[in-house]
Parts: structure tokens; C-alpha cells; sequence
């Protein structure tokens, strides 16, 4: 999975933050199947992936200072998408 998001990074050209960041998550899913938890679940290897491509220097609280999650439907284009706001 991490290969995965690590290519999409790339892909959209995200360079190095200014940290400390805050980062949103919008989880958009196809239906309300799943739970919570397990939607957010993903966040931890998203957050890697940013670390191993260098937007991030690491995932600690000294870089990344919050967290926000929302849910939104989309049958026909699940996805998620991150906002790194930077402080």
C-alpha cells in the first residue's frame, strides 16, 4: 500500500512542508458500510507514505500538530483526499 500512496505523492508533485502541519482527510466512500474506525484506519500508512517521500520529516507531534477527518459519498468515485495545511 505504501508503494501506492508514495507514487501518488509523487504523481501530484507535493514538495517538502513547512512544519508543523495539520493534515485533513477527506474519506470519501461509495456507501456508509463501513465504520469510522475503520474508514481512519488508512491515515497511519498515508502519514508513512508522506514521511517516506519527504514531505514530512516525521510523523511525530514535533512535525504533525493535528489531525482531521471527514466523511463524504461518492458511489461512483470513492477516494481520499489529504490537505496539508502548514502552520
Amino acid at each position: 500500500i505504501d508503494t501506492q500512496i508514495i507514487s501518488e505523492i509523487r504523481k501530484q508533485r507535493i514538495g517538502k512542508a513547512k512544519t508543523p502541519v495539520y493534515i485533513e482527510f477527506l474519506w470519501i466512500e461509495k456507501d456508509r458500510r463501513r465504520d469510522l474506525d475503520n474508514i481512519y484506519s488508512g491515515k497511519k500508512y498515508i502519514l508513512d507514505a508522506l514521511q517516506t517521500a519527504g514531505v514530512i520529516p516525521n510523523d511525530s507531534q514535533k512535525y504533525v500538530i493535528g489531525l482531521v477527518d471527514m466523511v463524504a459519498f461518492d458511489k461512483a468515485n470513492p477516494r481520499v483526499e489529504v490537505t496539508i495545511c502548514e502552520e
